[in-house]
């Protein structure tokens, strides 16, 4: 037996209810998706990023920066 106030309609409560459902449903997808995404995004299971420098693209700027600064621009050319 279900009590119902005065003056509220049988569909009022069945559309309250209709809704009520709707958004059980919506969080318990979006619980879902966010477990997901939180498995995927999580700093555990990314792989490890190890810097590894170019010393020869490091040496090459250094250069290029040199002569830059000197304001020889054709040993700037003849350079590269």
């Amino acid at each position: 037996m279900v009590l119902v106030p005065v003056g509220v309609s049988i569909a009022l409560i069945t559309q309250r209810s209709k809704v009520q459902i709707l958004f059980a449903v919506q969080d318990m997808i979006a619980a879902a998706i966010a477990d997901v995404l939180r498995a995927k995004l999580s700093p555990e299971t990314a792989a490890p990023r190890r810097y590894v420098p170019n010393l020869r693209a490091y040496e090459a700027y250094l250069k290029a920066r040199d002569l830059w600064f000197r304001g020889t621009r054709p040993e700037l050319l003849a350079a590269f």
